[in-house]
């Protein structure tokens, strides 16, 4: 199991993400999609983690908004 998250910047990718992965055979889910109130990379960076790190997942995948300067 892949899980996934992101923040606003990423919400575009991650069904596509998903769909790919769902292609090749690899099962996922999507733990934050960037939608959330208040959503912040932190937030799908955190719960993504969490989930591996509990063993509820065997890897984990987060995006996060470029920075600009």
């Amino acid at each position: 199991m892949i899980v996934m998250g992101c923040d606003k910047a990423g919400t575009e990718w991650l069904p596509l993400i998903s769909a790919k992965l769902n292609e090749m055979g690899l099962e996922n889910k999507i733990l934050f999609d960037g939608t959330q109130d208040g959503c912040d990379y932190t937030d799908a960076a955190f719960a993504v983690a969490e989930t591996v790190a509990a063993g509820k997942a065997d890897k984990g995948i987060w995006f996060a908004a470029p920075v600009s300067v």
